[in-house]
């Protein structure tokens, strides 16, 4: 079975109690598939042997022999100190809270002790300190018998992220349990042919590895193959992604395609975008009193072409279904993905303006959000002055439109009386409803979270016969955050640069 299938609780694991199961979920870990995916933080490697007197050069781990107990403190703050030597030096380790040591190794035990020392009060000291029992001390043996000997607790041990409550011992306990009961039926995830190619280890070996391994090479050979699988399991989102809204996945290139076109000289990319626009956009361009720069007209036309596939492939596919065409199999609509870049007054409005003029004369309705109320009541400003005189329907939403004249604006939405909308996050809450929403756009993206993004995408959903489309998204920013600059890398989404500033403007 897959990891993720592996639903068990972990209190059905031995040992794990009701306790335990809480101080578990404390961490996230409530299945057994959390449990083994609880990787370490980090590594102790105690494969090799450190005397008393190389404690500033790593922690202690060695064998050692209690030659007494010494007390320290009054009443219930009485602290015991058991005096311990491994040969090279004398030390003490403080037993804070843990008094039952006197009776579990009296003077003569033979030990394995682990931990952080220092110099303290002229002593060498550990109130941080492992120790485990090699040797009672009836039987003869001195520590030059365990000299060559390995020590019980050796090897290269996993330290976990802990909660109040929970040790080390208990959380490698705990996921060995799990390794032994399920670790054997874990089955690969990524391809064999990859595993091979990429020398990579099979799914089970690498989960018992990242938890048990005899060595920090074979750590880091488990970490290389689970963080291959990661990435591997990444990009295929992003691949499906990228074919549910283009029909294609992105091929993988080392070099930067340059778009068609965008090479052009300046006369012939004003002459193709004049013979490439629609009637609205053709009076939106006439009634302008600026030319627009080269880097507009090529952003137009980029995202003109999305738009028109777009249509053409929703048009064929409403077509074939009322043909009674059956469309399974059916590649899925192309929808528009893109980042709009550009600096502070390079006209990325007016751009967009052009865009929702042509999803209008597509016969659809568009959606203009903005972070901040007063963003948004200038949008719909400048789309009242440039649009309306076009015969273009615009309206503006927020939260705060009076209750009146809220409903009968929605009720115009509704029934497609509204070809742009223009508002905040109101634009997608619960109550609001669009006859055929084609295009969202976005200004500032990056004060939307993703849960925002997605709930206006959702709100241009449609479903024909066993298919499904959504709307062309459009995203304007002059700061780009890191995810969607890594989305424009992974092929997710397309991106359209204004890097040159309109007549007047600096």
């Amino acid at each position: 079975m897959k990891l993720a299938d592996i639903k068990n609780p972990v209190s059905t694991l031995p040992g794990i109690g009701p306790a335990a199961a809480k101080l578990f979920a404390k961490l996230n870990v409530f299945t057994v598939a959390d449990l083994l995916t609880f990787y370490p933080k980090d590594y102790e490697d105690r494969t090799h042997r450190v005397a008393f007197s190389q404690f500033r050069q790593a922690k202690v781990h060695c064998a050692a022999v209690v030659t007494g107990h010494d007390w320290f403190g009054y009443g219930r703050m009485k602290t015991l100190k058991l005096l311990v030597s491994d040969g090279t030096m004398d030390a003490e380790l403080v037993a804070f809270n843990r008094p039952f040591l006197e009776k579990q190794f009296p003077p003569d035990t033979l030990i394995s002790v682990t931990g952080q020392f220092e110099i303290k009060y002229g002593r060498l000291q550990s109130t941080s300190f492992e120790i485990s029992r090699l040797d009672d001390g009836t039987s003869g043996r001195t520590l030059a018998d365990y000299e060559n000997a390995a020590l019980p607790d050796s090897g290269v041990l996993p330290v976990y992220p802990l909660t109040e409550g929970l040790n080390q011992k208990n959380v490698r306990k705990t996921i060995a349990a799990a390794l032994r009961e399920y670790g054997i039926g874990i089955e690969n995830e990524l391809p064999e042919y990859i595993i091979q190619s990429r020398r990579l280890l099979a799914k089970k070996d690498a989960v018992r590895l990242i938890h048990e391994p005899k060595s920090i090479a074979e750590a880091q050979e488990a970490r290389r193959t689970l963080i291959y699988e990661e990435l591997f399991r990444f990009q295929c989102v992003i691949a499906r992604r990228a074919w549910e809204h283009k029909g294609a996945v992105p091929e993988p290139a080392l070099t930067v395609t340059v778009p068609q076109g965008s090479m052009q000289p300046e006369q012939s990319v004003r002459e193709t975008f004049a013979a490439s626009l629609s009637p609205r956009q053709k009076e939106l361009l006439a009634r302008l009193p600026f030319p627009l720069t080269v880097d507009q007209q090529k952003v137009v036309m980029e995202m003109d072409a999305d738009l028109d596939r777009g249509y053409t492939e929703r048009a064929a596919l409403i077509k074939n279904i009322a043909g009674g065409k059956r469309d399974a199999g059916q590649k899925p609509v192309f929808t528009m993905a893109r980042l709009l870049q550009g600096d502070v007054g390079s006209g990325k409005t007016l751009a967009a303006f052009f865009v929702c003029l042509r999803v209008v004369d597509w016969k659809g309705q568009c959606a203009i959000m903005a972070p901040t109320e007063l963003l948004a009541r200038q949008h719909a400003e400048s789309a009242a002055r440039m649009l309306e005189p076009l015969g273009i329907r615009v309206a503006f939403l927020t939260g705060n439109v009076k209750a009146s004249g809220r409903s009968q604006l929605l009720k115009q939405l509704k029934d497609g009386n509204v070809d742009i909308v223009i508002g905040t996050h109101a634009l997608f809450s619960q109550q609001v409803q669009y006859n055929d929403l084609q295009l969202a756009v976005i200004d500032e993206q990056h004060r939307f979270g993703v849960l925002q993004r997605q709930a206006i995408i959702e709100k241009g959903r449609k479903i024909e016969g066993t298919s499904s489309y959504t709307l062309h998204l459009l995203m304007m920013s002059a700061t780009p955050i890191p995810q969607t600059l890594a989305l424009t890398v992974f092929g997710d989404l397309d991106v359209s640069v204004l890097r040159t500033m309109p007549a007047g403007r600096k």
